[in-house]
């Protein structure tokens, strides 16, 4: 028992082996064959490379099994070729129609292996096909007038071969049919073209070219007949004019070329015979609107037959209403068209206006009536070249009196004729028209009043004339109209005329005029101040040679960033420090007057930390005199500070630290204490070397810019 238990133990780790390796053999094409096209006789291989095989491979035509063995026997001119093992290339030599199929590489198979198929491979063999042959021969001859027809066969091709016409080298789309069959039930075809087409004069030496073209050949093969035509006269007609208007008189031709030339003209207009051109090659008409759309025609015979040509007379001419709008008078809610219509050419377009502005395109308008639609409708008929033609009509709602004087004020003056006028529109009439003034009616029979009312189509104005207006007759009037439907009324305020007292007019001018002084004069004194701050920006010119400043950023040791600046400077023009002295000098140089002419002070660049820039970039502005000027803090406040002490300060080409500049020897007393003190004393120990560059910052005099 225990020894049965132990064989059925190692039967199931066998099989479970077995199972684990059939997984891990799996069979794969490396390489599958591709669709390809040969022609008839040329040799094809078919790739077919297989990995891990272990099931028996073979080739299918059209799924046919060709066998399992590579020197495939049974058919000679197939084979499989390719590395023993690995490769089973199916090789088909000298191709003929026969191997035009679909090829497939198969591996079947085993007890632990599935089967692997390759996607197909479709062979598709081309043959070639005989020369085309067109069945009219080397030369047509046909007679104008009828339609020819020529044939042009290709035989023998695989596929079937295409076929083009040409005449005179330019291809032939129109009357072309082909058929195509194939040759008793084999692989080959046969392609017949039928072209027909109308015979006409201007195909005599023409060259007809049937072409035939097959995959299985590089180049086209052709073959060509020359067309030789019979035919009756070919006429033309021409106007003496491209663009012809109504009034105009014109000059028709006949043209007329024919084998043989003895050619008998006629005219006819709309089919009825001209007596009067008969024989004649021209014809001469005097034109109206009537002749527009009428077709001419001339007909020329000669032994062969006869042929005509016809022209189609384009008259212009301009818009006339044929249909007109018509007024119409209608109720609320009434469905209401307009219709206009004009005789032109060329045809008019139509718009539709009211009030100026467009509601409409087209012949015919229509709308629903209602108070907003009620009104006057123009139909304007457009044509190119002409001035528009207008016709109008007029759509009226039935309704009560409608009353166009807005409700408002008139005006007169007391001691004249005062007029108050009421308007109203009424369809139906309007029945009566009545007044009243502060409540109280007026009667036409008045002594002080007269009532005049007049009427134009539906409009009725009644005024009411007041003779001699007196302060009394001011106020309120309310004028009512009335019509079978309803009535309407407007209140109507007559105000007297207030006149400007003389006295306030003349104050009123006089007042202007002193204002216009005062403002001269105030435009005169600023431009004065304004030219007088412009004079006294400018300093004179230096006397000694600008030399480059020690504390220009080409030689600053200390860590304070400074930058030298103008009023004109940008910044580029304070990226390079080496630059600055140079810039300055130029600029120095030219600003003649930047320094007094006879002073020894020499110009240095401007010096300023962007930490103490002003908000608006601008430092304060004072004019000197002398060094005196420069550094007399008494002329000055303190709160008020020289932008030009700091700026400006004297160079020498001599060290600081021992020796001062000449440029010094004009200034009075070095030991005053007012050069010694303050701001000013700081500058002075810098320029001797005693103070740094930061305290100097600290305590330096004016605006930084």
């Amino acid at each position: 028992m225990m020894s049965k238990s132990i064989m059925l133990l190692w039967i199931l780790i066998t099989v479970q082996c077995l199972l684990s390796n059939a997984k891990a053999i799996e069979q794969k094409f490396i390489e599958e064959p591709e669709s390809v096209s040969v022609k008839e006789g040329d040799n094809v291989t078919l790739a077919c490379t297989v990995d891990n095989k272990v099931g028996v491979i073979q080739w299918t035509k059209d799924d046919f099994g060709l066998g399992t063995f590579r020197n495939l026997s049974e058919y000679s001119r197939y084979r499989m070729v390719g590395e023993e093992g690995r490769t089973w290339n199916l090789e088909i030599v000298n191709v003929t129609l026969e191997d035009d199929a679909k090829f497939q590489c198969q591996v079947g198979a085993t007890e632990f292996v599935g089967p692997i198929r390759s996607k197909y491979s479709v062979v598709r063999v081309s043959a070639s096909p005989q020369p085309p042959v067109i069945t009219a021969g080397p030369l047509m001859v046909l007679r104008e007038g009828k339609i020819a027809l020529v044939q042009c066969i290709s035989k023998g091709g695989k596929p079937a071969s295409v076929i083009r016409w040409k005449r005179n080298g330019e291809l032939i789309t129109n009357g072309v049919q082909e058929k195509v069959d194939k040759l008793n039930d084999s692989l080959r075809f046969i392609t017949v073209s039928t072209l027909t087409f109308p015979v006409t004069v201007n195909l005599t030496g023409s060259i007809l070219e049937c072409e035939a073209s097959n995959e299985a050949d590089e180049h086209s093969r052709t073959v060509s007949t020359e067309i030789e035509v019979e035919y009756a006269p070919q006429v033309s007609m021409s106007l003496d004019r491209e663009t012809i208007y109504e009034g105009d008189t014109v000059r028709l031709s006949c043209k007329a070329e024919a084998n043989p030339d003895l050619i008998e003209y006629q005219w006819s207009l709309d089919g009825k015979e001209v007596k009067e051109g008969r024989g004649a090659k021209e014809l001469v008409i005097d034109l109206d609107r009537g002749f527009n759309r009428q077709q001419v025609t001339c007909s020329a015979r000669n032994k062969i037959g006869q042929n005509s040509a016809d022209l189609t007379i384009d008259v212009k001419y301009s818009p006339i209403f044929t249909v007109s709008p018509q007024d119409i008078i209608g109720s609320n809610g009434d469905k209401i068209s307009l219709e206009c219509q004009v005789d032109s050419n060329p045809p008019a377009t139509y718009l539709w206006l009211k009030d100026d502005q467009n509601v409409g395109s087209g012949p015919l308008l229509s709308f629903a009536l209602s108070n907003r639609t009620s009104g006057t409708y123009t139909c304007q008929a457009l044509v190119s070249g002409y001035s528009p033609a207008s016709i109008s009509s007029r759509v009226q709602i039935r309704g009560p009196p409608v009353i166009l004087v807005d409700s408002g004020a008139q005006f007169g003056s007391s001691g004249e004729t005062v007029h108050v006028v009421c308007e109203a529109e009424s369809v139906p009439a309007a029945k009566s028209f009545s007044w009243s003034f502060n409540g109280n009616v007026l009667r036409s029979d008045s002594p002080v009043y007269s009532i005049i009312e007049t009427q134009h189509g539906s409009r009725v104005r009644s005024t009411v004339i007041i003779n001699n207006t007196e302060k009394e007759h001011f106020g309120d009037y309310v004028c009512n109209v009335e019509n079978e439907i309803g009535s309407s009324a407007v209140s109507i305020s007559l105000k007297e005329k207030e006149y400007m007292p003389l006295l306030i007019i003349i104050s009123a001018a006089i007042g202007g005029f002193l204002l216009t002084i005062v403002v001269i004069v105030i435009v005169m004194t600023c431009r004065k101040v304004a030219k007088t701050k412009s004079d006294n920006s400018s300093w004179p010119k230096p006397s000694h040679q600008i030399q480059p400043d020690r504390f220009s950023n080409s030689s600053s040791d200390s860590p304070t960033e400074s930058n030298t600046t103008s009023s004109m400077s940008t910044e580029e023009d304070l990226d390079g420090s080496d630059s600055l002295p140079e810039y300055h000098a130029n600029y120095v140089k030219s600003q003649p007057d930047l320094f007094p002419r006879n002073s020894n002070v020499y110009a240095s660049n401007y010096y300023s930390r962007n930490n103490y820039s002003n908000s608006n970039n601008y430092s304060d502005y004072r004019q000197y005199n002398s060094e005196h000027d420069l550094l007399d803090q008494t002329k000055f406040s303190g709160n008020y500070h020289n932008p030009y002490l700091q700026s400006v300060s004297p160079v020498s080409d001599f060290s600081l630290g021992s020796n001062l500049s000449p440029s010094y020897g004009n200034i009075p007393n070095r030991s005053d204490p007012k050069y010694l003190s303050g701001r000013e004393n700081a500058l002075l120990h810098k320029l001797q070397g005693h103070v740094s560059v930061e305290e100097l910052n600290e305590t330096s005099i004016g605006t930084h810019v």
